[in-house]
Parts: C-alpha cells; sequence; structure tokens
C-alpha cells in the first residue's frame, strides 16, 4: 500500500534524524511538531514529523470504532456516496 510506504518514509526518516542528536531522541512526535525553535531551525525534521502525525490522524479517523478510531470520516465519506 502506498500509504504504508510514504508513512513509513517518515517513521525512518525522523528516527534517523533523532539518533543523530541525543537531546532530542527523547521528545514525542507531538513535542517535535509543537516546538517553535524545530520548526524554524530545522523544517526537515519538522516536516517528516507532522507527515507522521498527519498521516496517523487521518487514517485513525478513517478506522471504524471497533478498530481503535473513530470512524468519523468513513461516515461522512459514506454518506455522500
Amino acid at each position: 500500500h502506498l500509504y504504508n510506504f510514504f508513512w513509513r518514509r517518515y517513521v525512518s526518516t525522523v528516527n534517523t534524524i533523532l539518533s543523530r542528536d541525543e537531546s532530542k531522541i527523547s521528545l514525542t512526535l507531538e513535542q517535535i511538531i509543537q516546538s517553535k525553535g524545530i520548526r524554524e531551525n530545522n523544517p526537515f525534521r519538522f516536516n517528516n514529523a507532522a507527515q507522521i502525525w498527519n498521516h496517523s490522524f487521518y487514517w485513525k479517523c478513517m478506522a471504524p470504532p471497533n478498530e481503535g478510531g473513530g470512524g468519523c470520516l468513513m461516515k461522512k465519506a459514506s454518506s455522500q456516496t
């Protein structure tokens, strides 16, 4: 699946970048995205972290509730077909 390809690439890239910076390795994804310093000084790191969050959030919204998602986007899409 193309989704998995891109998501894995973002995760791998962020992990590689973080492994080079001991002071940042313990940050959560949300902390990376919310960090003004990272956003301004390392937009590549920020963009990759934001894409991980974005993809994860999107698919969680698409997943049905019995699979841990809210299903809100799936319900909306289904109602428009």
